[in-house]
Protein backbone atom coordinates (compact mmCIF):
# COMPACT_ATOMS: atom_id res chain seq x y z
CA UNK A 1 0.00 0.00 0.00
CA UNK A 2 1.04 3.59 -0.52
CA UNK A 3 1.47 5.74 2.53
CA UNK A 4 1.76 9.48 2.43
CA UNK A 5 4.22 10.57 5.03
CA UNK A 6 5.99 13.73 5.98
CA UNK A 7 9.46 12.43 6.39
CA UNK A 8 13.02 13.30 5.56
CA UNK A 9 15.00 11.38 2.99
CA UNK A 10 17.69 10.84 5.57
CA UNK A 11 15.42 9.17 8.10
CA UNK A 12 14.10 6.77 5.46
CA UNK A 13 17.63 6.04 4.35
CA UNK A 14 18.87 5.35 7.86
CA UNK A 15 15.81 3.26 8.73
CA UNK A 16 17.11 0.71 6.24
CA UNK A 17 13.72 0.24 4.62
CA UNK A 18 13.23 -0.90 1.04
CA UNK A 19 10.93 1.79 -0.28
CA UNK A 20 10.37 3.91 -3.31
CA UNK A 21 9.05 7.40 -2.70
CA UNK A 22 7.79 10.17 -4.92
CA UNK A 23 8.25 13.78 -3.88
CA UNK A 24 6.77 16.90 -5.41
CA UNK A 25 8.22 20.39 -5.24
CA UNK A 26 5.28 22.69 -5.91
CA UNK A 27 7.35 25.86 -5.89
CA UNK A 28 9.25 25.01 -9.06
CA UNK A 29 6.92 22.50 -10.68
CA UNK A 30 9.39 19.73 -10.05
CA UNK A 31 9.43 16.40 -8.39
CA UNK A 32 11.39 13.26 -7.97
CA UNK A 33 11.41 9.57 -7.34
CA UNK A 34 13.67 7.94 -4.81
CA UNK A 35 14.58 4.32 -4.45
CA UNK A 36 15.98 3.18 -1.14
CA UNK A 37 17.26 -0.29 -0.31
CA UNK A 38 20.03 -1.83 1.72
CA UNK A 39 21.65 1.48 2.74
CA UNK A 40 21.73 2.63 -0.86
CA UNK A 41 19.64 5.31 -2.43
CA UNK A 42 18.87 6.49 -5.94
CA UNK A 43 17.09 9.74 -6.70
CA UNK A 44 15.81 10.97 -10.04
CA UNK A 45 14.72 14.59 -9.90
CA UNK A 46 13.11 16.92 -12.34
CA UNK A 47 12.97 20.66 -11.72
CA UNK A 48 12.51 23.76 -13.81
CA UNK A 49 15.10 26.49 -13.92
CA UNK A 50 14.24 30.18 -13.84
CA UNK A 51 13.53 30.12 -17.57
CA UNK A 52 11.09 27.24 -17.22
CA UNK A 53 13.47 24.77 -18.81
CA UNK A 54 13.16 21.21 -17.55
CA UNK A 55 16.27 19.98 -15.71
CA UNK A 56 16.81 16.30 -14.96
CA UNK A 57 19.24 15.43 -12.21
CA UNK A 58 20.15 12.14 -10.60
CA UNK A 59 21.95 10.98 -7.52
CA UNK A 60 23.07 7.70 -6.03
CA UNK A 61 24.26 7.23 -2.48
CA UNK A 62 26.18 4.01 -2.11
CA UNK A 63 27.82 3.38 1.21
CA UNK A 64 30.07 6.34 1.84
CA UNK A 65 30.09 7.69 -1.70
CA UNK A 66 27.60 10.01 -3.34
CA UNK A 67 27.28 10.35 -7.10
CA UNK A 68 25.23 13.08 -8.70
CA UNK A 69 24.92 13.91 -12.35
CA UNK A 70 23.02 15.84 -15.00
CA UNK A 71 23.53 14.62 -18.53
CA UNK A 72 26.98 13.09 -19.00
CA UNK A 73 28.74 15.20 -16.35
CA UNK A 74 28.73 14.31 -12.70
CA UNK A 75 30.37 14.71 -9.34
CA UNK A 76 31.48 11.95 -7.04
CA UNK A 77 32.13 12.61 -3.35
CA UNK A 78 33.06 10.68 -0.28
CA UNK A 79 30.56 11.31 2.47
CA UNK A 80 31.84 11.46 5.99
CA UNK A 81 30.04 8.48 7.45
CA UNK A 82 29.86 10.20 10.83
CA UNK A 83 27.91 13.00 9.19
CA UNK A 84 25.67 10.59 7.33
CA UNK A 85 24.14 11.59 4.03
CA UNK A 86 24.91 15.24 4.47
CA UNK A 87 24.84 18.39 2.43
CA UNK A 88 27.30 17.63 -0.40
CA UNK A 89 24.81 15.22 -1.91
CA UNK A 90 21.96 17.63 -1.35
CA UNK A 91 23.98 20.52 -2.74
CA UNK A 92 24.88 18.51 -5.78
CA UNK A 93 21.29 18.00 -6.80
CA UNK A 94 20.59 21.64 -6.14
CA UNK A 95 17.66 22.86 -4.12
CA UNK A 96 15.60 19.84 -5.07
CA UNK A 97 16.82 17.48 -2.39
CA UNK A 98 17.39 18.55 1.16
CA UNK A 99 18.05 15.26 2.89
CA UNK A 100 17.08 16.55 6.32
CA UNK A 101 14.03 18.52 5.38
CA UNK A 102 10.63 17.07 6.14
CA UNK A 103 8.81 16.66 2.86
CA UNK A 104 5.52 15.28 1.63
CA UNK A 105 6.33 11.90 0.20
CA UNK A 106 4.33 9.03 -1.15
CA UNK A 107 6.18 5.87 -0.25
CA UNK A 108 5.50 2.27 -1.08
CA UNK A 109 7.58 -0.86 -0.84
CA UNK A 110 9.20 -2.12 -4.02
CA UNK A 111 10.85 -5.26 -5.25
CA UNK A 112 14.45 -4.11 -5.26
CA UNK A 113 16.04 -3.64 -8.66
CA UNK A 114 19.76 -3.42 -7.98
CA UNK A 115 20.45 -1.90 -11.40
CA UNK A 116 18.91 1.31 -10.02
CA UNK A 117 22.01 1.68 -7.86
CA UNK A 118 24.45 1.21 -10.71
CA UNK A 119 26.10 4.42 -11.82
CA UNK A 120 25.71 4.87 -15.60
CA UNK A 121 28.85 4.16 -17.59
CA UNK A 122 28.42 7.17 -19.91
CA UNK A 123 28.68 9.73 -17.10
CA UNK A 124 32.09 11.29 -16.54
CA UNK A 125 32.48 11.89 -12.80
CA UNK A 126 34.79 14.47 -11.32
CA UNK A 127 35.97 13.22 -7.95
CA UNK A 128 35.30 16.15 -5.64
CA UNK A 129 36.85 14.46 -2.64
CA UNK A 130 40.40 14.85 -3.89
CA UNK A 131 39.73 18.39 -5.15
CA UNK A 132 38.22 19.46 -1.84
CA UNK A 133 41.04 17.91 0.18
CA UNK A 134 43.60 19.96 -1.73
CA UNK A 135 41.98 23.24 -0.75
CA UNK A 136 40.25 22.65 2.59
CA UNK A 137 40.27 26.27 3.74
CA UNK A 138 39.69 28.06 0.47
CA UNK A 139 36.50 26.26 -0.45
CA UNK A 140 34.78 27.52 2.69
CA UNK A 141 35.32 31.17 1.88
CA UNK A 142 35.44 31.47 -1.87
CA UNK A 143 32.63 31.75 -4.33
CA UNK A 144 34.23 31.25 -7.69
CA UNK A 145 37.64 32.87 -8.07
CA UNK A 146 40.14 30.04 -7.81
CA UNK A 147 37.43 27.65 -6.68
CA UNK A 148 38.24 23.98 -7.38
CA UNK A 149 35.01 23.97 -9.36
CA UNK A 150 36.61 26.05 -12.10
CA UNK A 151 38.33 22.89 -13.26
CA UNK A 152 34.92 21.62 -14.41
CA UNK A 153 34.12 22.72 -17.92
CA UNK A 154 30.47 21.69 -17.95
CA UNK A 155 28.43 24.68 -16.66
CA UNK A 156 25.78 22.50 -15.00
CA UNK A 157 28.30 20.37 -13.17
CA UNK A 158 30.28 23.47 -12.23
CA UNK A 159 27.19 25.09 -10.74
CA UNK A 160 26.42 21.90 -8.85
CA UNK A 161 30.01 21.78 -7.63
CA UNK A 162 29.86 25.37 -6.39
CA UNK A 163 26.60 24.66 -4.57
CA UNK A 164 28.08 21.54 -3.01
CA UNK A 165 31.27 23.23 -1.82
CA UNK A 166 29.40 26.21 -0.42
CA UNK A 167 26.82 24.19 1.46
CA UNK A 168 29.33 21.87 3.09
CA UNK A 169 30.68 24.64 5.29
CA UNK A 170 27.89 24.80 7.85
Amino acid sequence: GVSTTKDSIKSLFSAGKNVTCTVTYPENGGGGTMYIADKKMRGDFSTRDAGGKQLESHMILDGDTSYSWMGAQGIKMKIDSAAGAESPAAGAVGQSADLDEQQDMNCSSWSVDSSKFTVPAYVKFTDMTSILQKTPTQTQTQTGGSSPCNAISDPTAKAACITATQSSGN
